[in-house]
């Protein structure tokens, strides 16, 4: 009975939505920055779970602190300015282009090289069937495309 109540009293003392994020906008607030700053600080530090409306007062405290928009991002627990954001879209955009011109280039290489192993082989072929046939790589090439017409 003795816990029940103590549980009872403890709830009614404290605000509904108490954590940190409601303490950070609170200092601001009551015109602690320091205070607010300190709770700002430790939600930029990462490694806490925030609900959506956690999430939304804890980016409002952010914003006071730094003066940027920030944005909760669940799956790995941290507030990321939209600058930041931006930033990791176009290096994000920059390394698939780069990856791109890469595949690119590679099967640019591939098919000159490709191409120089089909005419080794047609003539290879023409001067010595049984050499042709017998060399493993030309015997993949014809395998796959089919023998010369003669």
């Amino acid at each position: 009975m003795r816990i029940y109540l103590a549980i009872m009293l403890f709830s009614f003392a404290t605000p509904a939505h108490s954590g940190i994020a409601d303490w950070c906008v609170e200092e601001y607030k009551a015109g602690n920055k320091k205070g607010g700053d300190h709770w700002a600080e430790a939600i930029l530090k990462g490694g806490r779970t925030f609900d959506r409306r956690e999430a939304k007062t804890a980016e409002e405290c952010i914003k006071i602190h730094t003066g940027e928009e920030h944005t909760y991002i669940p799956s790995s627990k941290e507030f990321i300015s939209t600058s930041n954001m931006q930033k990791n879209i176009e290096a994000e955009e920059a390394i698939q282009k780069s990856i791109k011109a890469l595949e690119q280039r590679q099967a640019e290489r591939e098919l000159a090289v490709m191409k120089k192993l089909a005419d080794s082989c047609e003539r290879l072929y023409e001067r010595d069937e049984i050499t042709a046939i017998t060399n493993q790589l030309c015997y993949q090439y014809f395998f796959s495309t089919g023998l010369p017409a003669n």
